[in-house]
């Protein structure tokens, strides 16, 4: 058994995953970069009490701020949430901002990249949020 998925990994995982379910959630509409900080770190966007997507970030430009004020909030970029919820609501451009900042909520945990990117594996596989699919 690597050590990668020793039973303790997987304990720490859930762990994580609560944390990060029991904070507070902020909604997109009052969101602003000083709420959010550049480091790397997973998040959770919530329609109402309803997990939606979840998704991870690196740090720096590519960090937290960046990805749910630049990409999910604002629309900068290319951003696979707002192409998904698009999809599903039909709408785009100002209108799906709109939607996303009346709508949507979100919780973040500030983690290292590799925790990161395995905390937003196991939440998409526990969670099944229906824009990952």
């Amino acid at each position: 058994m690597t050590a990668q998925h020793q039973p303790n990994n997987l304990h720490r995982l859930v762990s994580e995953l609560w944390t990060l379910m029991d904070l507070p959630a902020s909604s997109f509409g009052s969101l602003t970069e000083r709420d959010v900080p550049r480091s790397s770190g997973t998040y959770i966007v919530y329609e109402g009490a309803d997990p939606l997507y979840a998704g991870s970030s690196g740090r720096g430009q590519r960090g937290l701020q960046w990805r749910l004020i630049g990409n999910h909030k604002r629309g900068v970029g290319q951003d696979t949430f707002r192409r998904k919820l698009g999809t599903r609501t039909g709408l785009s451009g100002r209108q799906l901002s709109a939607y996303i900042r009346t709508h949507c909520c979100v919780r973040w945990r500030q983690l290292s990249l590799r925790d990161a990117e395995l905390l937003e594996h196991f939440a998409i596989a526990v969670l099944n949020p229906p824009l990952n699919g």
